[in-house]
């Protein structure tokens, strides 16, 4: 039996859905790079060169216009990346911020902190529609709600889990929930259980879940819910975290549609004129929620063949960091310190490895981390290593290869020639992978990457620019 909603109660949400959802977390990272770059100024001129940065993303350079265009308005609408107000368009705080610290997994929660229905991320006409049927509805709130409700109901059984068919047909579509509020969390993770008893089946037509299954994904780049890749199922990745707490009792709710409902049939104008509205609200600064937890974290994995490798990896990473890891910079710049002290060991330049330190950044150099080359050279002085670090922190590893380097970073790239580096390391979950370019300024001459000058370098690279590396990890014995 195939579960269907009483035709008076269904109504299908829907939101912009980028074309990429596949690589959302490399091309989301290339765009706010880009966004961020841009000066405040007519929207016009905004667009123009956006159109220009995002023709340079890999892959992009054949495809038409139209294409083009559909990133261009799409993501920043689904993310808020743009501040428009009147006819002048400026980056968007989160947009700022993800380029500022390249962590995926902090935007996700912003974003689902604030995502609902009905938004900014549709046209007018699709908004007017949600606000007749009477829609206000959180999504992600409800989902940790359903998730809470479900484990109550199954106690220490098993977890709760849940598919995107589940939640359409039962929360998504379902205008009791989404609208008249007659159908609580409690209730639907009863149906649910009940419906599961029964053999009930549901519509899983990529259309008509894909709009479920978007926050579902989102919420596991967000690291909230993890994916179990044999039952397509979800489940809270910590139940009750702290994340997940914050999110289903501080959620905002958007105040700017309220005088429209029960009003009519509201005019298309006037819900246009609300948008400006609606990105200050997505673009409002939530820092203080802190949501970047511990950035560490993400390495945790499920994998039993390398859980324990990964939980010492873990232990020994905290203990050289002296605590938490909250700052994606400093944990990054942590980690490349304590690969170079092992890297010149094993090289027995004990000396070298002593003398290894990070710089203040209020010294200004251009470079995170003075280490050395550590070859045996009689006759030679020993030679320097200035390293840049870029760290990223994603749930998936990243495909999209690129980074920025402020104008005194590029400098000091130029200057120093072949002893300057930039270690890009990814943590992502279960792995970290370090990718090495030396001398970037020479590798942009030999065409292996490109630079752009906008507010410092922007850097798209190859796999010809540098090198993998083995990030060499202390052990937590080794460091304590």
């Amino acid at each position: 039996m195939i579960y269907s909603i009483p035709t008076e109660f269904a109504f299908r949400l829907h939101h912009a859905r980028p074309r990429f959802k596949s690589d959302v977390e490399s091309v989301l990272l290339f765009m706010c790079q880009r966004i961020s770059n841009l000066e405040r100024q007519p929207t016009s001129d905004y667009d123009a060169e956006l159109f220009q940065m995002i023709r340079a993303y890999p892959g992009n350079s054949l495809k038409t216009a139209k294409t083009i265009h559909n990133w261009r308005t799409e993501i920043p609408a689904l993310f808020g990346l743009i501040n428009t107000q009147g006819n002048i368009s400026e980056p968007g705080f989160y947009a700022r911020l993800l380029a500022e610290n390249e962590d995926l997994i902090e935007f996700f929660r912003y974003f689902l902190f604030s995502f609902q229905y009905p938004g900014g991320h549709i046209k007018p006409n699709k908004i007017a529609e949600q606000i007749i049927a009477g829609v206000q509805f959180h999504p992600t709130k409800f989902i940790i709600e359903l998730f809470l409700e479900g484990q109550k109901l199954l106690g220490d059984q098993k977890q709760f889990e849940l598919t995107s068919a589940e939640l359409t047909s039962l929360a998504f579509n379902d205008l009791r929930v989404t609208a008249f509020k007659t159908h609580d969390a409690a209730f639907v993770a009863q149906k649910i259980l009940s419906n599961r008893r029964a053999r009930i089946t549901y519509d899983q037509t990529g259309d008509v879940v894909r709009y479920a299954q978007d926050i579902l994904d989102y919420m596991v780049l967000a690291d909230i819910l993890t994916k179990r890749s044999n039952t397509n199922s979800y489940h809270l990745k910590i139940q009750g975290n702290d994340v997940a707490l914050k999110i289903m009792n501080r959620a905002p709710i958007f105040q700017g549609y309220q005088h429209l409902y029960g009003a009519g049939i509201p005019p298309l104008q006037e819900i246009a004129e609300i948008e400006d509205d609606w990105l200050q609200f997505v673009n409002e600064d939530r820092v203080s929620e802190a949501f970047e937890g511990d950035i560490l974290s993400i390495l945790a994995t499920e994998n039993a063949e390398t859980k324990v490798e990964i939980d010492n990896l873990i232990a020994g990473l905290k203990k050289a960091l002296e605590g938490d890891a909250r700052d994606i910079g400093r944990a990054g710049e942590a980690i490349i310190i304590n690969h170079e002290i092992l890297r010149l060991r094993g090289l027995n330049r004990v000396e070298l490895a002593n003398k290894v330190k990070k710089i203040p950044d209020h010294f200004g150099v251009g470079y995170d981390i003075l280490s050395y080359e550590g070859l045996n050279q009689a006759k030679m002085a020993e030679l320097n290593r200035y390293i840049e670090v870029k760290t990223t922190r994603s749930k998936r590893m990243l495909t999209g290869n690129s980074f920025t380097l402020t104008p005194n970073e590029w400098n000091a790239a130029r200057s120093h020639g072949d002893t300057y580096f930039v270690y890009r390391l990814i943590i992502s979950e279960g792995a970290l992978r370090l990718f090495v370019i030396n001398n970037p300024y020479e590798e942009e001459r030999k065409g292996t990457l490109t630079m752009s000058p906008r507010n410092g370098a922007e850097i798209s690279y190859t796999e010809d620019s540098g090198a993998w590396e083995e990030v060499l990890i202390p052990t937590a014995e080794a460091i304590s």
